[in-house]
């Protein structure tokens, strides 16, 4: 499905017309109307404040990003190279960072099944959370992760868990550390939204038990 697509069946469940739309994102109504039917593009402004009107908060990948590595960078402070074998209540302890709380815990069958319904958002919960936290964890560079890189790493992740089930989770990690860095215009241009809210970012889809 286009992102135009989408977007305008938001703008259609927002109660807003097209025009009130056009006046606060800063361009005409001819121009968001060929946006919407695919003919034409917005600028960055344009396109940053049309989210932002819609509520659709692309920035909250980046931040569940973020939060990963700040985890992992404290725990590798700590000598701390595995997260699979600790609580979530044991994580918040020892990095100090609560908001890990707010990610709800599911067993291995919902998780799949969130992530085949395409429905809710499976990077909302703490399954996926420490998956991305073991993944940055398990890099040796947080920072500096190239394709080679994150397809190494993943293969250690692959031997430790004994199970080899990870499907394309370098590549799907490094699109987590390279489009969420770069903001949401560069995570809209990435793809349909629906992308995200189906997991585009997943690092594993075989889960691993508290």
């Amino acid at each position: 499905m286009d992102i135009s697509v989408i977007i305008n069946d938001r703008i259609k469940s927002s109660g807003k017309s097209q025009a009130e739309i056009a006046k606060h994102i800063e361009t005409t109504p001819s121009q968001l109307g060929l946006f919407l039917k695919g003919e034409a593009s917005l600028s960055r402004k344009s396109l940053n404040k049309l989210f932002e009107i819609l509520e659709i908060d692309l920035m909250m990948y980046k931040r569940r990003n973020d939060l990963a590595k700040r985890i992992a960078t404290t725990l590798k402070a700590k000598q701390i190279d595995k997260v699979m074998n600790l609580t979530r209540e044991d994580i918040i302890a020892l990095t100090g960072e609560n908001q890990l709380s707010l990610f709800p815990m599911v067993s291995d069958q919902e998780f799949e099944s969130l992530c085949e319904s395409g429905l809710v958002d499976p990077e909302s919960t703490y399954n996926y959370m420490k998956d991305l936290i073991e993944y940055y964890l398990t890099s040796p560079s947080i920072d500096k992760i190239t394709n080679r890189l994150a397809q190494t790493t993943v293969a250690k992740m692959e031997t430790t868990r004994g199970n080899s089930e990870i499907q394309g989770a370098g590549k799907k990690a490094l699109a987590a550390a390279g489009l969420a860095a770069a903001g949401p215009v560069g995570l809209a241009a990435a793809g349909p939204v629906g992308w995200l809210a189906a997991g585009i970012f997943a690092v594993v889809r075989n889960r691993s038990k508290d």
